[in-house]
């Protein structure tokens, strides 16, 4: 299974190139995969999408919350670090993804949806 998770998050970051970091996640918070440039805590990601909270730290790096819903968040940094994609994949988890600071956050937001949908089957 993770072979399949593996080449969606490969597809994912080739469709969108200022997509930079993934990692999935599974609602108990354990990490399924990951990008080896990247360390997140899955609880914590978890814990972000239920609370919808005002902002974020991933790896030292403060985001603030864009848009929120039960299923993604979308957080950018103000200091133009970067931005963070989460969205759920088929209620199994979570597929997270680190956007460069040049990327369009709207844009990849598409992409890493209809990534997760697939990722969530093989979850």
């Amino acid at each position: 299974m993770s072979e399949h998770i593996a080449a969606w998050v490969n597809y994912l970051m080739q469709v969108d190139k200022t997509i930079l970091a993934v990692a999935v996640v599974r609602n108990d918070g354990a990490i399924m995969f990951t990008t080896t440039n990247w360390t997140i805590i899955g609880g914590e990601i978890v814990s972000a999408v239920h609370s919808k909270p005002p902002s974020l730290v991933i790896q030292g790096v403060k985001y603030s919350t864009i848009q929120a819903t039960e299923h993604h968040l979308v957080a950018t940094n103000v200091r133009g670090q970067g931005s963070i994609v989460i969205s759920a994949a088929r209620d199994k988890g979570y597929v997270v993804a680190y956007i460069s600071p040049a990327g369009d956050v709207q844009m990849a937001y598409t992409e890493v949806s209809k990534a997760s949908a697939n990722i969530g089957g093989f979850m």
